[in-house]
């Protein structure tokens, strides 16, 4: 199967990317890396299914729900310090 992870360098994201890399299926992250990890992304590059995109998920983007059989959205500070102080920006990045 293959899915899409937007968020995916986040705690929960990169969590949720290695146990479906960890079955043998293709993920791919879109993660502005704004709240990320580096070594999250470090970790993921390990799978050769997995292939990443810097992008933020509010702007457009190439990319359509038919190519991939599933889609998580994890891409939404999950810090209240954080997400207070652009409500706007946090609502967009929820409802994408």
């Amino acid at each position: 199967m293959r899915y899409l992870v937007t968020g995916g360098v986040g705690f929960l994201g990169t969590n949720l990317s290695l146990a479906l890399l960890r079955d043998g299926h293709e993920v791919v992250v879109l993660d502005n890396l704004s709240t990320a990890y580096n070594q999250n992304l470090d970790e993921l590059s390990k799978y050769p299914s997995f292939s990443f995109v810097k992008c933020d998920i509010k702007d457009p983007i190439d990319i359509t729900p038919k190519d991939f059989d599933f889609i998580y959205n994890m891409a939404c500070p999950a810090s209240p310090s954080k997400y207070q102080k652009k409500p706007v920006d946090t609502f967009r990045t929820s409802v994408w």
